[in-house]
């Protein structure tokens, strides 16, 4: 799942405020990161690059699921849904592209939010995976 810097923003705060951010979370995400090889980017970080799958690291088993409140959570990540009836094992799942960019253009007060966070912070993407995202975030200091 890909996420722009706002919602980057609200998933780190939350870490941080509910004591999760820590170092074992970060080794967490370093190694989904490594794993699924997220920070070999073709392109320069822009909408326009190919995107990868991954596992995500806040996925916690088939009972639990998600560990990120919806509050909280990408539009991504909310509008990630199985697309055949009866999936378990989560291969049938995807985003509606179209829809999520519906939803962004019906929203362009986010696009100023997310150009004044990546000027504030010198954030060299517009979306990155969230294992990724979250890191350089950090690095950002966000």
């Amino acid at each position: 799942m890909q996420t722009t810097p706002l919602e980057t923003q609200d998933v780190l705060d939350y870490l941080r405020e509910s004591g999760r951010w820590n170092e074992e979370l970060k080794q967490k995400l370093q190694q989904t990161v490594d794993k699924f090889r997220l920070d070999s980017i073709p392109g320069n970080g822009k909408r326009n690059y190919l995107r990868k799958t991954y596992d995500c690291p806040f996925f916690e088993d088939k009972s639990l699921g998600c560990s990120i409140p919806k509050e909280v959570k990408p539009y991504g990540c909310l509008g990630f849904n199985p697309t055949a009836p009866n999936e378990s094992e989560g291969k049938s799942c995807g985003s509606d592209q179209l829809l999520l960019l519906k939803r962004e253009s019906a929203h362009p007060e986010e696009s100023r939010l997310n150009a004044d966070l990546s000027k504030k912070y010198h954030l060299w993407w517009e979306k990155l995976p969230l294992p990724l995202a979250l890191l350089e975030a950090e690095k950002s200091g966000l």
